[in-house]
C-alpha cells in the first residue's frame, strides 16, 4: 500500500563547524498499539562536510554514466519543438479568430 506524507519545510540549521544537520517532519507513524507517536515524525539526515569531496567524486561518477545527445539529436530536437510551436500558433490562432466571428455574429444579431 502506497502512503503519501506531506512534507513540511526543510529546516537547515549549521550545528557545529563539521556538521549540517537537515531535518524533515513528517506525520507521525501509528505505533503498535495503533496509536500515534509524536517522536516517529522526526527524521534527521546529516552530513558531515568533510564527505563533501566524496559527494562531488560520486556525482561527477554518476553524471559521466549519462549518455549525452549528439549535436545532430540536439539540433533535431530542438528543429522539432520549433515546427510544433508554429503547428499550435497557427491552430489557436484559429480557434481565436473562429470564437472571435462567432461573438461578433451573436453581438451583431442582438442589436
Amino acid at each position: 500500500m502506497l502512503e503519501t506524507f506531506r512534507l513540511a519545510p526543510l529546516t537547515t540549521r549549521f550545528y557545529s563547524a563539521d556538521l549540517l544537520t537537515t531535518s524533515v517532519t513528517l506525520p507521525p507513524a501509528p505505533g503498535p498499539d495503533g496509536g500515534a507517536h509524536p517522536e516517529d515524525g522526526r527524521y534527521t539526515v546529516a552530513m558531515k562536510l568533510g564527505d563533501i569531496p566524496q559527494f562531488v567524486q560520486q556525482v561527477r561518477a554518476e553524471t559521466a554514466k549519462v549518455v549525452w545527445p549528439t549535436s545532430r539529436e540536439t539540433m533535431m530536437t530542438a528543429l522539432m519543438v520549433i515546427i510544433m510551436t508554429a503547428m499550435l500558433g497557427i491552430f489557436f490562432f484559429g480557434i481565436d479568430s473562429l470564437f472571435k466571428a462567432i461573438v461578433h455574429t451573436l453581438l451583431t444579431l442582438a442589436r
